[in-house]
């Protein structure tokens, strides 16, 4: 019913809610010693992008946020695993940002499941800086999505933590986003 609300006033007042990322797992609960791939993908959904400046993929721990993978156009265009964070773990990045038609960005992260542990459990997060053709000029949009992963041992013993589906717009200014990276 608070849905239906919700959808009613949107359209009561002519807003245009725009979701500019699309965030998923190739399944939310990973079986452990089961091979095979859980997939992560981060892809621009919407054409109010007129160029997008990063795209990463996170992970909640206590203090914050560790970056897994990113791509941005400050430091290389191509795809980077953060070593330091995801150890000698068989993932592997891809993606591609597209500045000639942005809905064609993406990022994607390939987790080998054998290698994955219980520490692997835990929200993700998929964030994206972009500039909007429907936003302010000089200004900069930085769009979340989560997702919350959880791994089952063999036994059926499940560790990981619920959350709800987030999303978060903000504004920043370019000097920030430059800080960040």
């Amino acid at each position: 019913m608070l849905a239906f609300v919700f959808v009613v006033v949107l359209m009561a007042a002519r807003t245009t809610v725009v979701y500019s990322l699309k965030f998923t797992l190739s399944m939310p609960r990973v079986v452990l010693g089961v091979t095979g791939n859980l997939s992560m993908s981060c892809h621009v959904t919407e054409n109010d992008v007129s160029s997008v400046y990063m795209i990463r993929i996170q992970r909640e721990i206590i203090s914050g946020w560790d970056t897994i993978a990113k791509i941005d156009t400050v430091k290389s265009e191509s795809p980077t695993l953060c070593k330091d964070i995801v150890g000698d773990k068989d993932f592997i990045v891809g993606g591609m940002l597209d500045q000639e038609i942005p809905p064609n960005s993406h990022l994607t992260l390939d987790m080998n499941i054998l290698t994955m542990t219980l520490d692997d459990a835990g929200i993700y997060r998929c964030e994206m800086y972009y500039n909007s053709n429907i936003k302010i000029k000089e200004s900069i949009v930085k769009v979340e999505r989560n997702a919350t992963l959880l791994i089952e041992e063999a036994d059926n013993k499940t560790e990981g933590r619920g959350g709800k589906i987030q999303f978060l717009f903000c504004f920043v200014t370019l000097k920030h986003l430059y800080s960040v990276l």
